[in-house]
């Protein structure tokens, strides 16, 4: 059994006890610095530094999901210790400080899976099963909408601790364009508003990929209260394909009428996540969704802030992305 301590404490909290399990029989067997226990057998520690100082056997890996900004200490302490983290989200404030986290964790040798949850939707994992089916052809157009209600948490509330709507939000949407492109855009560019100028409440993000490929990323929380609303497009050379969760219905268009699929979202999108990392953690190999794609996914967020901020787009260089 790999034997997992939630660091932080997250939505997922109950999700991750109930199906632990099902993930190759691994189990939640400790919880620091906020998260929720699920049974009175469940090590509590108050800090991941006090239960890797009196606890450390007890565990393999840990899943860190505290605020943005207290990430990497997190991150290097548990690698540091010998131990393999699943990171919910960035992996840090900063695509500099996530390079120095990734750095500590090569020479650690242990798995560190960037937890880009999206990636393990159904829906998702349907829009990427029909391009890799050759039923897409040549990727061309990714647009993606992520429209939500404001944060009600104190720290994504805070842009320093949460990285504001470019770090917490929109790295979501970029990973899953890279991923889609299997690769990083050479341009970014960027809009944002909001009433208030430091605090941008929506943001476009406009990136190109090699060989004319582009991606439409759009987000924005200033819904009123109320369900999210979050969806996925990929045009291709031969088709298109659409999810959104709404009524977790995928339509493929590949000539003729389009065929719908329909997917019960459930637990499995955590599941998926969970099991990818125990798997990895067995085999002793790389995740799908890797520390050098989480620190891409920053370093695209990093320039479209700036792209934002100046009116100017940013180009990929070997020393990485510079305004032009």
């Amino acid at each position: 059994m790999t034997r997992l301590a939630l660091v932080g404490s997250g939505p997922d909290d109950a999700a991750f006890a109930r199906i632990a399990p099902r993930a190759g029989g691994a189990g939640i067997v400790a919880v620091t610095d906020g998260a929720q226990a699920a049974s009175n057998n469940v090590i509590a520690a108050a800090t991941l530094a006090e239960l890797l100082e009196t606890h450390s056997e007890a565990i393999d890996a840990v899943i860190v999901q505290t605020p943005t900004n207290e990430r990497a200490s997190h991150i290097e302490a548990a690698a540091t210790a010998g131990k393999h983290v699943l990171v919910k989200g960035p992996l840090g404030g900063s695509a500099g400080e996530a390079r120095q986290t990734a750095k500590a964790c090569a020479a650690a040798g242990v798995v560190v899976m960037a937890g880009q949850i999206d990636r393990y939707r159904p829906e998702v994992g349907a829009v990427r099963a029909s391009m890799d089916a050759g039923q897409m052809g040549q990727p061309g157009l990714v647009r993606s909408h992520r429209w939500q209600p404001p944060p009600t948490s104190d720290a994504r509330l805070d842009p320093i601790r949460s990285g504001g709507i470019f770090i917490h939000e929109l790295t979501r949407d970029i990973d899953i364009a890279a991923w889609l492109f299997d690769g990083p855009p050479d341009t970014v560019f960027a809009i944002a508003r909001g009433q208030d100028p430091d605090r941008p409440d929506a943001a476009v993000v406009h990136l190109g990929f090699p060989d004319g490929g582009m991606a439409v990323l759009d987000v924005t929380t200033a819904l009123p209260e109320g369900e999210a609303y979050w969806s996925l497009q990929l045009i291709g050379a031969d088709g298109a394909v659409y999810a959104d969760d709404q009524h977790n219905m995928q339509l493929l268009y590949a000539g003729g009428s389009p065929a719908a699929r329909l997917t019960n979202t459930g637990d499995a999108t955590v599941l998926a996540q969970l099991e990818a990392f125990v798997e990895a953690i067995g085999k002793g190999s790389d995740p799908a969704a890797s520390i050098e794609d989480a620190v891409l996914a920053l370093e695209v967020a990093e320039a479209a802030m700036a792209s934002a901020a100046s009116g100017r787009a940013a180009t990929r260089t070997e020393d990485g992305y510079v305004l032009v």
